[in-house]
């Protein structure tokens, strides 16, 4: 059970690198993801930030992303031994790539495989799981406001896959 923020790594927790302002940890390095645009004004590279922070679009969701969920297998209903896998559809939108101004959207698609449940069988996420989900991402776009500036695109968008397991 290791705090939000890092990973574990055998039987300890494990920080990721510090990165410099502007720059997120990146497969034990870090990636610039703010750069200096028109007059000196910061412009974060809104595709480099979603891969970083949500994931990269059709691959496994970032710790980040997951952890609120996977820790919480209560919120979805699950069963000892079941398991189910969340598609988080994010659609996140920058209006006149203010980032003061983020937003995201997200659509959460299930499907179960366990003792109980027919493989595949597609579920619709309880109330209580799906505001979970949400907070997850609100907590994460409300860290790309911090980084304040202008954006380097209006929207991206990516879908990310989370798996949860209850014990």
């Amino acid at each position: 059970a290791c705090p939000r923020g890092t990973s574990a790594e055998g039987a300890a927790c494990v920080s990721p690198p510090a990165c410099p302002p502007g720059a997120l940890p990146d497969r034990g390095g870090c990636r610039a993801v703010v750069s200096a645009g028109p007059g000196g004004r910061p412009v974060v590279d809104v595709g480099a930030w979603a891969a970083l922070v949500l994931g990269p679009s059709g691959g496994p969701g970032s710790p980040l992303l997951c952890r609120p969920l996977t820790a919480r297998p209560d919120l979805l209903d699950l069963g000892p031994g079941d398991a189910l896998g969340l598609a988080l559809a994010i659609a996140v939108r920058v209006p006149d790539q203010d980032l003061s101004r983020a937003y995201a959207e997200l659509s959460v698609l299930t499907s179960t495989a366990s003792a109980s449940a027919a493989p595949a069988a597609a579920r619709r996420l309880p109330p209580a799981a799906e505001a979970a989900a949400r907070a997850a991402v609100g907590a994460l776009v409300e860290l790309l406001r911090g980084l304040g500036g202008g954006a380097s695109s209006a929207a991206v968008d990516v879908e990310v896959r989370c798996a949860v397991t209850a014990l």
